[in-house]
């Protein structure tokens, strides 16, 4: 049972190569999967129509105000569009995880402390083997 006891490789921290393909992955699915096809632009207040095609809520409220069509397949909408509050929120998690990604506290190295090896040259005036 000496097995359980072991690290798994997942647990180690992701180094910052890592960290950068995940932030354009993230980044990609957001530019091609949850754009509004109005404004171009991320959903803000994501609001889906009958026919399941999903617009900013403002955009499709301008939009739907000088016609009662769908933007993108010109279906006749009788019904209101409503609002996908859980999508919202899962595009501002990705969003804030790409910001939160790049902070100075989660790039920062880990240094560990080595007695001796931190004065290095400071003994007897002896200078550093790298120079």
């Amino acid at each position: 049972m000496s097995g359980t006891n072991r690290k798994r490789s997942t647990d180690s921290p992701k180094d910052s190569n890592t960290l950068e393909i995940e932030k354009k992955m993230v980044g990609k699915i957001l530019d091609s999967d949850f754009t509004c096809s109005i404004c171009l632009d991320t959903f803000k207040k994501p609001s889906v129509l009958e026919c399941k095609h999903v617009f900013c809520y403002k955009c499709l409220k301008d939009w739907l105000s000088t016609k009662r069509t769908c933007p993108m397949c010109r279906k006749f909408i009788i019904k209101n569009p409503e609002r996908c509050p859980y999508l919202g929120k899962l595009i501002l998690d990705m969003q804030n995880s790409i910001s939160t990604s790049n902070t100075p506290e989660n790039n920062r190295r880990k240094t560990m402390y080595i007695p001796g090896r931190h004065n290095l040259g400071k003994e007897n005036n002896k200078r550093p083997p790298w120079r």
